[in-house]
């Protein structure tokens, strides 16, 4: 399974998100608090429905908004579905 698009809205200090890798390996970099490590928490949130940073879902959702939404466009084997979760 690969993720061919992910779109990240209200988590932490993510706004409005999109991201495509690429078909090999792709790398994460940037400055300190720059949303690294809030992009791995997005997928790993779609992916079980809980935080590895935080037992409380509502501290990740982005300070003065109401949720927040993770959606994955997946390509397993020859087929595309998609996944997507909303928090509040």
């Amino acid at each position: 399974m690969t993720i061919e698009e992910l779109r990240v809205e209200q988590l932490r200090n993510l706004v409005g998100v999109c991201i495509k890798p690429g078909p090999q390996i792709n790398l994460l970099y940037g400055a300190n608090a720059s949303g690294k490590t809030s992009v791995l928490e997005a997928i790993h949130l779609l992916i079980v429905a809980r935080s590895f940073r935080s037992r409380k879902l509502h501290s990740i959702i982005q300070h003065h908004t109401s949720h927040t939404t993770v959606f994955a466009k997946l390509k397993i084997t020859d087929r595309c579905i998609f996944a997507g979760m909303q928090r509040s």
